[in-house]
C-alpha cells in the first residue's frame, strides 16, 4: 500500500508521493457507497476538503420515507462538514460536487437508466465500496445479502463503466480471523462450497432449521458479519478478478484522532460503546487478559490509508 505519510502529511510538505496522490484524485469523478455511514462520511469530507475532485456520485438508498436528496442533506448537517462550511461562500461550491443517486440493491438494475447514463457521461474513474452491515448478530442470509450480493451488483455496474481506473472494496481485518497467520491474499475455502450454495440450501429450510444450522456454517468464524465479509472477498476473487479492485482490510475503527474534528464519532460500536458507560459511571471494571492485543485505528487514519490504497491500486 505504501507509507501512510503519503496522505497524513500536510499539503505543504514536499513529498512526491503525496503530490502523486493529490494529482490522482484532482478533477476525478468518484462513485461512493456507504457515504452516510461512519467511515464513508469522513471519506466524503476528506475528498471534498483536500483533493479538488470533480464530482462524487453518492449512491444512497431511500430509508424511512426519506429520499436520497433528503438523506444527503442530513449528511451535510453533521459537524464534520463545519470546516468546509466555514470556507468562502459557505463551502457551497464544494458541497455541490456531491450528486446523490438513489439506489435499490434489491432490484436488478440497481439504479435508474437515466442515472446510469449520467455515470457514463461523467466518466467515473474511481469507486469506493464502503457500504456494509456491521451487525454481528445478523442472520446469515441478511448479512450475505447486504455485504456480498449488494457488492456484487455494484461491481457489475462498475464493469459497465469504461473509464474505471481503481476500485477499493472495504472488507475487514477480521475476514479471516480464524487463522493464526493471515497473508495478503484471498482464502477461498468457504464451507458448503460457497455462499451461493448456502443461500440455495436456506431456501428450503424453516427459520428454526436455519438457526440450528448457523453455528455449523460459521464454524470458527465468530459472527455472520466476519463470515459475510470473507464471502465477499471470495466473490471478488472468483467473479471480478478482471477489474482493478483492491481489498482494504481495516481493523476496529475508532473516533477521529485529528481530522476533521478530534474525537468525532457517530456511533456506539466497538470501543465507543464501552467508553460511554464508563464515563457515566455504569462500568467500573471488566474481565480481560494481560496479553490481549486490540487492533484499533482512528477513522481519519483509516480514511487516509483508504485513499492511499485507491491511488496505489492504479499504479500496478
Amino acid at each position: 500500500m505504501g507509507d501512510l505519510s503519503v496522505v497524513l502529511e500536510p499539503p505543504g510538505e514536499d513529498d512526491s508521493r503525496a503530490n502523486s496522490v493529490r494529482e490522482f484524485y484532482k478533477d476525478s469523478t468518484i462513485l461512493l457507497t456507504g457515504g452516510t455511514g461512519f467511515i464513508g462520511k469522513v471519506l466524503l469530507e476528506k475528498l471534498l476538503r483536500c483533493f479538488e475532485v470533480k464530482t462524487v456520485f453518492l449512491l444512497i438508498r431511500e430509508k424511512r420515507n426519506k429520499t436520497a436528496d433528503d438523506r444527503l442533506d442530513e449528511v451535510f448537517e453533521d459537524v464534520i462538514f463545519d470546516t468546509i462550511k466555514a470556507s468562502p461562500n459557505g463551502g457551497k461550491h464544494l458541497l455541490a460536487k456531491v450528486v446523490p443517486i438513489e439506489v435499490n440493491f434489491q432490484s436488478e438494475g440497481v439504479i435508474s437508466s437515466a442515472d446510469y447514463q449520467r455515470l457514463l457521461a461523467a466518466q467515473v474513474e474511481v469507486v469506493f465500496n464502503v457500504m456494509a452491515s456491521v451487525k454481528f448478530n445478523e442472520d446469515i442470509e441478511t448479512a450475505i445479502d447486504t455485504n456480498v450480493l449488494s457488492s456484487r451488483k455494484l461491481f457489475l455496474l462498475a464493469k459497465q463503466l469504461p473509464h474505471i481506473r481503481s476500485i477499493v472494496h472495504v472488507s475487514t481485518f477480521y475476514s479471516n480471523c480464524h487463522r493464526s497467520h493471515i497473508e495478503e491474499r484471498i482464502y477461498e475455502d468457504l464451507p458448503f462450497g460457497g455462499f451461493e450454495n448456502i443461500l440455495g440450501l436456506f431456501r428450503h429450510l424453516t427459520p428454526e432449521e436455519k438457526d440450528r444450522l448457523k453455528p455449523i456454517i460459521l464454524g470458527p468464524m465468530p459472527n455472520s458479519y466476519t463470515f459475510s465479509k470473507r464471502c465477499a472477498e471470495v466473490m471478488i476473487q472468483q467473479q471480478f478478478a478482471q477489474l482493478p479492485i483492491a481489498i482494504f482490510r481495516p481493523p476496529i475503527v475508532t473516533s477521529a484522532y485529528r481530522e476533521p474534528t478530534p474525537g468525532w464519532v457517530n456511533n456506539f460500536n466497538g470501543p465507543a460503546g464501552m467508553v460511554v458507560p464508563v464515563i457515566r459511571g455504569q462500568i467500573y471494571w471488566c474481565y480481560g487478559t494481560d496479553d490481549a492485543t486490540v487492533h484499533m485505528v482512528p477513522v481519519d487514519y483509516c480514511v487516509n490509508a483508504l485513499l492511499a490504497v485507491g491511488w496505489d491500486n492504479c499504479q500496478r
